[in-house]
């Protein structure tokens, strides 16, 4: 699942396409690596189909169009009319309308990403500056109870008895 977006006010939709950048072409690769990325991209979003991740499913469609659309014709090895291109074309065209149903379906639900853990489960809360803490008397909470102040007076630290102190060991 995505990390949680950091403004308030941004969709779901627009934190999702953020994490899909457009690529900066190395020309020291060979064409055929980002053909081969396009492969995986495609396979990915394939996993991600069959176990229903709307959001994942979602940038992996637009990386893979990305991809295909701006970044692969920005390469000194790639031929336009090549047969493979225009393959590749033909799937981003149906990765293309898949994406605008997502994008229509992700908003109209919009919820905020947030990420699930062990240690955060899915019921959890973010405390924000609207949710105020109750007010709490930090001197008083503060302040040791009535037997460790008594015990502290008389020079015996919490948990531990002086050995000159009479009791007998066991």
């Amino acid at each position: 699942m995505p990390a949680p977006r950091t403004s308030n006010n941004q969709s779901l939709v627009t934190y999702l396409t953020s994490q899909a950048p457009t690529l900066r072409v190395n020309q020291s690769l060979p064409v055929t690596k980002y053909y081969r990325s396009a492969d995986l991209l495609q396979a990915q979003a394939a996993a991600y189909r069959a176990a229903h991740n709307e959001e994942q499913l979602y940038v992996m469609l637009l990386r893979l169009i990305g991809l295909v659309v701006e970044t692969i014709p920005k390469h000194r090895g790639h031929i336009r009319n090549s047969a493979l291109h225009q393959q590749y074309e033909q799937q981003v065209e149906q990765a293309f309308a898949e994406a605008e149903q997502l994008k229509t379906a992700l908003q109209l639900r919009d919820i905020k990403p947030t990420a699930h853990t062990i240690r955060r489960p899915a019921n959890t809360v973010q405390i924000t500056d609207a949710d105020a803490l109750p007010d709490i008397d930090w001197a008083g909470a503060a302040a040791p109870p009535a037997a460790a102040a008594k015990a502290a007076a008389a020079g015996i630290a919490a948990g531990y008895v002086p050995l000159d102190s009479g009791l007998e060991w066991l």
